[in-house]
This record gives structure tokens, sequence and C-alpha cells, in this order.
């Protein structure tokens, strides 16, 4: 019940501590607790989750020299599995922000999360409709922010507000750039809508 959702979350956040932020969970909690974690604000806490390096962990795994995605934690079953795969999912529609916004990606939303120390993320998807780009770069407190969208298409961009200037395209304050429009600011983000083409935002 909606009147319950801060106390499960709460609840959700306080067991993932007692964890010490370890991936106890099987393949059911993999795929969503990474995502509900972002969905509900708490995206540092998923960003800590995947920095972990101890067991049970997709760090440990690297750790072990895993060149692939496990069927176990523990490494006990198969080397070569997709049973815990959705975090690669989860790099494309957080770390680079890229997801539809329409059945085949007629409409694109891209919304970038820049966590903890991360300082780059570049994400690639070739949709029915074309090419979609998203790379963003973060350098002394400063964002360059890329975006591609293909023909035919609309998206809705959030571009991260991470310094104190406003945001630009190609130079120009959004508010006043061609081919954009500016819908509103929303927390961190400044919300825009684009046609098809390539961006080059600055904040």
């Amino acid at each position: 019940e909606p009147q319950n959702k801060a106390k499960v979350l709460d609840n959700l956040v306080a067991e993932i501590k007692k964890q010490n932020y370890n991936m106890d969970v099987g393949i059911l909690g993999a795929k969503y607790v990474l995502n509900t974690l972002v969905e509900n604000d708490r995206a540092d806490v998923a960003y800590q989750m995947l920095q972990k390096r101890t067991f049970p962990s997709y760090g440990y795994w690297v750790d072990q020299n895993a060149t692939t995605l496990w069927e176990e934690w523990n490494g006990n079953q198969s080397h070569l599995h997709v049973m815990f795969g959705d975090v690669s999912a989860w790099f494309f529609k957080y770390l680079a922000g890229i997801k539809p916004a329409a059945p085949g990606f007629k409409e694109i939303t891209i919304k970038p999360y820049v966590l903890g120390d991360l300082t780059f993320a570049n994400g690639t998807y070739d949709s029915a409709q074309g090419r979609i780009v998203s790379d963003w770069k973060l350098t002394n407190g400063a964002l360059q922010f890329n975006v591609t969208i293909p023909a035919n298409t609309t998206a809705t961009v959030y571009v991260p507000r991470v310094g104190s200037k406003a945001v630009t395209e190609g130079g120009k304050p959004v508010k006043t750039a061609a081919g954009i429009k500016w819908l509103r600011d929303e927390g961190k983000y400044s919300v825009l809508s684009v046609g098809s083409g390539s961006y080059r935002f600055a904040s």
C-alpha cells in the first residue's frame, strides 16, 4: 500500500546495510533490488552494492578472474550463465540512462545518474529506429554530456546539473538553443524535449 512504501524502502536499505552492501540475493532479488533502489531515490545504495568486492558480489567475481556471468555467487555451478545478468541492463538504464518511453523506442528517455566516484559512462543502443547514444564525462566538477537521438523519434533528456553553471547546448543556454524545448528543472536535472540529432550539453 502507498502509505507503507517509505517504511518498506527503509527496511530494505537497513537490510542491505546489515549485509554490508553485499549482493545477498538470488536471481529474482538481483533483478529487482538495484532497479527498486534507483527508482526510489536510493541510487547511492545501489552503487555501493555494485562497488563491493567481497563475497557475494559482482566485484567478487571480477577478483576471481571471471570473464562471464556465473550461475551462483560461489562459482560452484556454470561459469557461463545469465542468472544474474540484469545488471547489464541496469548499466544502460541508469548509468547511461537510456530507456524507451514508447514501444520500439519511438519515444526515448535519457536520464543518466552521476553516482559516487564515477566520472564517466558511455552507452550505445541500436534500436529499431537507429542508434541511441548517451555519453557523459565529469572533469573538475564540470559535466560534458553528448546525446544522439535517431531519426523519426523524440526524446526527453534529463541533463544532470553538477555545478553552479547553467545548462548549455553547443555553448548556448538550453532555454534559447535551437531544436530544444526546456520543460522544467527537476531535482538535480534540467529536463528537455529534443528531436532527432546530436547534442552537446554542458553543466
